[in-house]
């Protein structure tokens, strides 16, 4: 096997918040993804672990109980050279969920369902799956919830003594970067994009004073224009600063003059690009519950496969149904 960059395979929904989405993106590409794990991981594991044998596999979940859903990032590679296969499962959070461990285990038991399906023969012994959180989100929140499954029972001490052997036991392994300060992240020999990801889920919602509190990390914007994939990177990084930050013109043109020629170039297209997606899609939103709102007081409560065909429905067809609604007897009428 071999590391693989570029796109993922196919992994069926896509992440449903732009920090995941940013997560992801950035993840997927060569190194990002081995960077960031080297320091999440425990020394112990960083040694074993064989990083030139890296492969991302797909890893929606098919599984009894379970809907079929896309979880974050699935490695799989070797420890200790066997051949053996050790697959890594990296989920994101935005903030700290009680239940984290429970989900993990369901994940886990996912995959391993999948890999006795998939087998030819029926497998003696079941791959290793190590399970990493990442928290970092715009809420900062560190994480306060137990590593290990078994304490998502709640028992007395001695019913636990008791029933100990019989417990499912797992830890998961988390990198709570939401507990770290910008000066901290900085420090982190991990590559520039990765850093740029959990810098902006730190820093960058609806802040109005963005460029001075990315100072601790500014260096990492110029690294991009010189690595290998950068201005991609930096294009993803551009759009989530201008699709969930609160930063003006003029601090806008006061961070990208810190970038190169090349990379400057590359910021102010892809902020023209999201900012006319992000006008065409307030347009949409406003036409749409300005139909809803119309139907609802002239025909009463809207079916909901009437309001699922209006939020599909382009800003053309919005503006038509409405101009309809005037002469329509009928809710059905609108939209013959």
């Amino acid at each position: 096997m071999s590391v693989v960059a570029g796109s993922l395979p196919n992994m069926g929904v896509q992440p449903s918040n732009p920090h995941d989405a940013l997560f992801r993106s950035i993840m997927q590409r060569d190194g990002q993804l081995a960077g960031e794990l080297q320091i999440a991981l425990p020394p112990e594991l960083v040694m074993r672990i064989d990083w030139s044998v890296w492969r991302y596999i797909p890893n929606d979940l098919v599984a009894p109980g379970l809907e079929c859903r896309q979880t974050d990032l699935f490695v799989e590679t070797r420890f200790d050279g066997a051949e053996a296969l050790m697959y890594i499962h990296v989920e994101h959070q935005s903030r700290p969920d009680p239940l984290m461990t429970f989900r993990m285990g369901e994940y886990m038991f996912g995959h391993w369902r999948q890999y006795v399906d998939r087998s030819e023969k029926v497998p003696t012994s079941l791959p290793v799956i190590l399970p990493v959180v990442v928290n970092s989100g715009p809420r900062n929140q560190p994480w306060r919830y137990s590593t290990q499954f078994a304490d998502m029972f709640a028992l007395a001490e001695d019913a636990r003594a008791a029933l100990t052997r019989y417990l499912p036991t797992f830890d998961i392994i988390v990198d709570d970067i939401a507990a770290i300060s910008l000066d901290e992240l900085a420090k982190r020999p991990i590559p520039a994009a990765a850093l740029l990801v959990f810098a902006l889920h730190k820093s960058a919602s609806k802040n109005p004073d963005l460029v001075q509190t990315l100072a601790p990390v500014i260096e990492k914007f110029q690294n991009l224009e010189n690595e290998p994939g950068g201005m991609i990177d930096l294009r993803d990084i551009i759009g989530y600063i201008v699709e969930v930050g609160d930063i003006d013109d003029d601090d806008f043109v006061e961070l990208i003059d810190q970038f190169g020629p090349r990379a400057k170039e590359v910021a102010v297209t892809t902020a023209e690009r999201f900012r006319a997606e992000g006008l065409e899609k307030g347009r949409v939103e406003g036409l749409t519950q300005s139909l809803l709102s119309l139907l609802t007081a002239k025909f009463g409560d809207v079916p909901t496969d009437v309001e699922d065909h209006i939020h599909a429905a382009d800003p053309d067809q919005l503006q038509s149904w409405t101009l309809k609604i005037l002469s329509a007897t009928t809710i059905g009428e609108v939209f013959e």
